[in-house]
């Protein structure tokens, strides 16, 4: 089988921003490359080394540790020339600044661009992932949240009670362990749509989305529609809901975590909908040695690399 051993030298991953700064304003946009260091370390000494509060610092995605990354970090302009000093001592590589009216949040990219290298266990294994590959590109993979996101226990189990006693979630950690609990009930969600068939195609009142409009509509069978995509749920209280066998049975999955629609209106999680399937772009696979391959491919935001390679039958070691 091949393996991605994962580590700074074989992961990296490039945010691709949603908005370009515009040149005038109070906000430092740094776009930086760092080796081993997670986003909430680098954000944590930059708060205290600028003396600030950690909501005047911005960024639009938590990156892994185990990686090479380039990512942006926000901060106030008139801590510019401090922010320089504090790069240059985390040995973390500044490779633009620039000027914005806002401060940098958390969503605010378009998707990341991927580049991984995989050790090759046997004789023509590249070619099998090769054309596992394009299957993926025209078909699609299930889009799991990948381990890094939902397998840490105790963040579930904080999310969960903060979620069920409808707690004021203030703190970007508060924040992300609700997200973990939302998250794990996508994934139990996806996992049981396929086990029971349900899966790539929609089911009557599916809640499908329409990317090119941004918008949701009703699924049907008396009716063709085109370029839409089956949704699940990321719960909370302004989710689009589903409708008829589709509601039934997400109203089952989500019960199994203590929820009811019926009162998830009042919840102060707003929450939304998450397509089932995503479709990586920009595919290439160079052969790097006899035993090596590289990949790389662009996903658009919270999709994970880690399950693209499951999808491939790729094992990834940490």
């Amino acid at each position: 089988m091949a393996t991605f051993l994962k580590s700074s030298e074989t992961f990296f991953v490039e945010e691709i921003p949603l908005i370009e700064p515009c040149g005038v304003g109070e906000h430092s946009f740094f776009k930086v490359k760092r080796k081993n260091l997670s986003t909430n370390y680098i954000a944590s000494n930059l708060k205290n080394f600028l003396k600030i509060k950690q909501q005047e610092i911005g960024y639009a995605g938590n990156k892994d540790k185990l990686s090479t990354a380039v990512q942006t970090f926000s901060i106030p302009k008139r801590l510019e020339d401090k922010a320089l000093l504090f790069f240059s001592k985390f040995n973390l590589e500044v490779l633009e600044v620039k000027t914005h009216n806002e401060k940098l949040r958390m969503g605010q990219i378009k998707g990341n661009r991927f580049k991984v290298k995989i050790a090759l266990d046997i004789e023509d294994e590249e070619k099998e992932i090769e054309k596992n590959l394009k299957k993926i590109e025209i078909k699609g993979f299930p889009n799991f949240f990948g381990p890094q996101r939902v397998k840490n226990e105790e963040s579930f189990e904080r999310g969960r009670s903060i979620f069920l006693k409808n707690l004021k979630k203030g703190r970007r950690e508060d924040r992300f362990n609700v997200s973990v609990f939302q998250s794990r009930i996508f994934n139990f969600y996806l996992e049981k749509r396929i086990e029971r068939g349900f899966y790539p195609d929609a089911i009557e009142g599916d809640a499908l989305y329409l990317p090119d409009d941004e918008r949701y509509i009703t699924f049907s069978s008396n009716i063709e529609i085109k370029g839409a995509f089956p949704t699940g749920p990321i719960v909370g209280s302004k989710m689009r809901l589903p409708e008829r066998d589709s509601l039934l049975f997400e109203k089952e999955i989500v019960r199994k975590f203590g929820l009811d629609f019926d009162i998830l209106i009042f919840n102060r999680v707003p929450g939304t909908r998450r397509v089932l399937t995503i479709f990586p772009s920009e595919i290439l696979v160079q052969k790097t040695s006899q035993k090596e391959i590289e990949i790389q491919f662009f996903l658009y935001k919270g999709s994970f690399a880690s399950t693209l390679l499951d999808s491939l039958g790729i094992e990834t070691i940490i």
